[in-house]
């Protein structure tokens, strides 16, 4: 009887093994709802949705409904003030969100018609005003272009008790 002998290259293993480290930082490298420090400092949120393209490079969009959120002590968040909604090319809620909406409707709609956070994409920037709340984390600012690279965006929107969530991580 003879043996069957199963070789397998180096190179087949170190393949293997990157596969298998992508896989894991795509599903473990960002913060879900559940995980996410800036999210749970709302509370519970009535259910939401969240899109996610691309891998090493990605982007994403999510949509959390509340009943209600107190903010009078929350670490995080900030109340919007009227030059946070100026679009200044600066790095202002409205600079960050303008930022990610150009993004989606112009390069990524164009390259990834199919894209998940292209089809679920739905903000208005009209309906940011003063009486919303905001968080910005931006990880790596871009001094050669003057625009973001890597970003978390947390917009609450008071009047309909929904966050939107913008990530861009490029």
């Amino acid at each position: 009887m003879k043996k069957k002998v199963i070789c397998i290259s180096v190179a087949s293993v170190i393949a293997l093994a990157v596969i298998a480290l992508l896989i894991w930082y795509v599903f473990n490298a960002f913060d879900t709802v559940n995980q996410d420090k800036v999210m749970r400092s709302l509370g519970e949120c009535n259910n939401g949705e969240y899109y996610c393209d691309g891998g090493i490079d990605p982007i994403g969009y999510g949509v959390y409904n509340y009943d209600s959120v107190d903010f009078s002590e929350n670490e995080y968040f900030s109340q919007v003030q009227e030059s946070d909604l100026e679009n200044k090319g600066d790095y202002s809620l409205k600079g960050f969100v303008t930022n990610f909406d150009s993004m989606i409707r112009y390069s990524i709609a164009i390259a990834s018609p199919d894209s998940e956070v292209v089809e679920n994409y739905n903000f208005d920037l009209s309906i940011m005003d003063s009486e919303d709340y905001f968080y910005i984390d931006c990880k790596t600012p871009d001094t050669f272009s003057g625009y973001f690279l890597n970003y978390s965006v947390y917009f609450f929107d008071v009047q309909t008790n929904t966050l939107y969530y913008f990530l861009k991580n490029v």
